[in-house]
């Protein structure tokens, strides 16, 4: 997944910002190989272009980068953002969530506390932070390479 998103960001003959990547956008070939999918919101910019201009906010709002809610400029780093919220899914175990609002204020999310965690524990120098981060289910049976 992370060799196809840099492939449309660096190295497609466009720069390509897929704008929508979420666990339903990534397919699996015969080989488990994961595949970019579902290209609808995704812009096509010419690569010498600086600060390109959306006309609308576009994703989903689980996976949406910061830089859309803070009007930002886009760049190829919301998908990296969307990315990263994907393989914290994965690695945990849970969907994560970090746009909630209770009574019109946005309240802490499950992404926030969890990398609020992570990086507690990093600057603790914390040795067993991985497993604590990981999905209980898997027993502690996971590569820890």
């Amino acid at each position: 997944m992370a060799k196809g998103l840099a492939y449309v960001h660096h190295e497609y003959l466009e720069w390509v910002i897929h704008c929508n990547v979420k666990p339903e956008n990534i397919l699996l070939d015969g080989e488990f190989e994961s595949k970019i999918s579902k290209f609808g919101l995704a812009k096509l910019f010419q690569r010498d272009r600086k600060n390109p201009e959306f006309s609308c906010i576009r994703g989903t709002k689980v996976y949406m980068a910061p830089e859309w809610a803070l009007n930002l400029p886009i760049t190829e780093k919301v998908d990296v953002y969307n990315y990263g919220v994907v393989i914290v899914e994965l690695v945990k175990g849970i969907q994560l969530s970090n746009w909630v609002l209770e009574d019109g204020e946005e309240q802490e999310t499950e992404l926030t506390k969890f990398l609020r965690d992570v990086k507690r524990k990093i600057q603790s120098e914390e040795v067993a932070w991985i497993e604590d981060a990981i999905d209980t289910r898997l027993n502690g049976e996971f590569n820890r390479i």
